[in-house]
Formats: structure tokens, C-alpha cells, sequence
């Protein structure tokens, strides 16, 4: 297993994926938001947490594969599709209204939900994959 490597590319996704929850964010505070920025980086976000998802059941597998005793449960690191499952289709049902009260709506509450959620497993992701780095690079 190239640990360090498929660490770094761990990482980097997140940072990517933060960068646009960010982008998203400041969506939701601008009052007079770019609706067709916001179907972008909506769809964008979705996007890379997809190919996100698929990278970190290649990178779990290749961590449990290994013969360092090291088995982490695919629940830890793979984001809860159900947590964010609601809140992707709240804001996607409101984005194809076109109507700016309920968008508005829709991105005060669950679109902050959703920022709140995926930022959470992030986070949560990165403890955990900080801590296997440490153990590789002590052993």
C-alpha cells in the first residue's frame, strides 16, 4: 500500500471539496446570489463527493487489505447518504422552481444543513486519516 500517497490524494479531495462548500456558503449569505452560479457549484459540490465516495471505498479497502491489523468500518469514513439525502433534494426540487423566496428558503436551512453535514465528515475524516499517517510514519 502507497499509504502516504493515497493519504495526500485523500486530502487533496477534501481540500477540494471544502474549497467549494465555501463557494456555496457565500451563495447562501448573498441576497442576490447568481442562480446559475448556484446550480454550478450545487452540482459541482455533488459531483466531486461522488467521486469522493467512490475513491475513499477503494482507499478503505486498500487500508483493510493491508496486513498491518488496521480495519476501519466503511460507516466511519463514507459520508451517511441519508444525513444529506433530504437536504440535496430540498435544494435541488427549490433550485428547479426558479422561485427566489423558496431557493432562499431552502438554502437558509437545509442548504446550511448540508454545508454543516458534509463539513462534519470532513473533519471527522481527516482525524482519522491524520492518525494512520502518524502510525505509518512511527512503524
Amino acid at each position: 500500500m502507497n499509504s502516504i500517497n493515497s493519504l495526500e490524494k485523500e486530502k487533496k479531495e477534501h481540500a477540494e471539496i471544502f474549497y467549494e462548500l465555501l463557494e456555496f456558503e457565500e451563495i447562501i449569505d448573498d441576497n442576490n446570489f447568481d442562480y446559475w452560479n448556484l446550480i454550478y457549484t450545487f452540482h459541482k459540490i455533488l459531483n466531486l463527493i461522488s467521486q469522493h465516495e467512490k475513491y475513499e471505498e477503494y482507499l478503505l479497502n486498500e487500508i483493510n487489505n493491508n496486513k498491518n491489523g488496521i480495519n476501519i468500518s466503511k460507516n466511519t469514513i463514507l459520508i451517511d447518504q441519508r444525513a444529506i439525502k433530504g437536504h440535496i433534494k430540498v435544494i435541488g426540487e427549490a433550485i428547479k422552481s426558479k422561485d427566489m423566496d423558496y431557493i432562499r428558503t431552502a438554502l437558509d436551512n437545509d442548504g446550511r444543513m448540508f454545508v454543516s453535514r458534509v463539513k462534519e465528515q470532513i473533519f471527522k475524516e481527516e482525524q482519522i486519516f491524520d492518525n494512520l499517517l502518524f502510525l505509518h510514519l512511527v512503524h
